[in-house]
This record gives C-alpha cells, sequence and structure tokens, in this order.
C-alpha cells in the first residue's frame, strides 16, 4: 500500500457509439467506453496504480451501474484513476526490494483501507473511510458503488499529538 503527498486523483469519461443494428449495448462496449475512460493523459512524472470504475450512462441522461442489454445509441464509462509519482513509487519499491520483499502492484492504502473494512451495504449506501497515519491522513469517498473522491493530506497523528502537547502544556508521552 502506497500513500505520500504525490499521490493524486482525477475521473476520466470515455464515450462509445453503439452503432449495431438493434443498439443492445454488449460487453464489449462497456469495456471499450472504460478503456477510453482510463485512457487520459497520465500527468508529468505520474504513473497510473488504480482505477476504479464507475456508473455508465445511457443516451447522456440514465446512469446506471451495469447498461449490458440496455437499447442505447450513446454509452459513457466513468473511472476514477489513482496516480502516483513515478520516482517516488519506484524508490519505495525498490526500499522493499533491498530488505527482501517482493513487490507486486501498488495499492493506493485508502483503497487498500476501504476494500479491507467496507461492507457490500457500505459501499452502496455510501461511506468516507478515513486513513489516519503518522504524517499523514488518506480518504476516500464511494456511494452507489462508485468511487467519488479520493486525497491524500499531508497532516496526520504526528500533528495532532504536537497540538496536543503545545497546547494542552502536558508532556509529550501524554499527548501520544
Amino acid at each position: 500500500a502506497v500513500t505520500g503527498n504525490h499521490i493524486t486523483s482525477k475521473d476520466g469519461a470515455g464515450t462509445v457509439i453503439i452503432d449495431s443494428e438493434d443498439h443492445v449495448v454488449t460487453p464489449s462496449h462497456v469495456n471499450e467506453a472504460l478503456k477510453s475512460a482510463k485512457g487520459l493523459l497520465t500527468p508529468t512524472e505520474s504513473v497510473v496504480i488504480n482505477t476504479i470504475d464507475g456508473h455508465c450512462i445511457i443516451d447522456g441522461t440514465h446512469h446506471v451501474n451495469n447498461p449490458i442489454g440496455h437499447t442505447a445509441s450513446k454509452l459513457e464509462a466513468r473511472s476514477h484513476i489513482i496516480y502516483a509519482n513515478s520516482n517516488r513509487l519506484e524508490n519505495f519499491q525498490n526500499a522493499l526490494q533491498d530488505i527482501g520483499f517482493e513487490t507486486s502492484t501498488p495499492v493506493f492504502s485508502g483503497l487498500a483501507s476501504s476494500l479491507s473494512v467496507l461492507t457490500s451495504d457500505d459501499f452502496e449506501h455510501g461511506t468516507l473511510t478515513i486513513n489516519m497515519g503518522a504524517g499523514t491522513t488518506e480518504y476516500l469517498l464511494f456511494n452507489n458503488y462508485i468511487a467519488k473522491e479520493s486525497k491524500v493530506i499531508t497532516i496526520g497523528c504526528d500533528h495532532l499529538i504536537n497540538d496536543l502537547y503545545l497546547g494542552l502544556e502536558i508532556g509529550l508521552s501524554t499527548a501520544k
């Protein structure tokens, strides 16, 4: 799981024209629209670490989670894309390898937290997952199975402990 102020995110949208005679949306239409949604230009010196597929829009008006079998002329797909600075990510993975860990596909720690604690009801009805670490706090907002927003804030528990220590004039060990 990766975190840090180098993590950014944005939403992508892709469109496919349903040009078959019957205008029925197929899995290949959905895949093509999602591929287009994920094809945004990657910010300079960044790499995509996670994508979270969102909802689809049929003919610009009907929002659906699964459009397969629906009739449409145009299908739009949304995807939430999470980026990391490629150099910082590579340095992180190299440090892990140096101490004997095998590296695999990185995961945004806010997403890892959400997937580890939320139920399907949470994803459906809406949940804000907040993961507060020592120096950063990550959050990920879901509603109706759609990732609405994710972000890393460079404030963590160390900042709160320091504020308690200074504001209440108590010992650092007491503030912890």
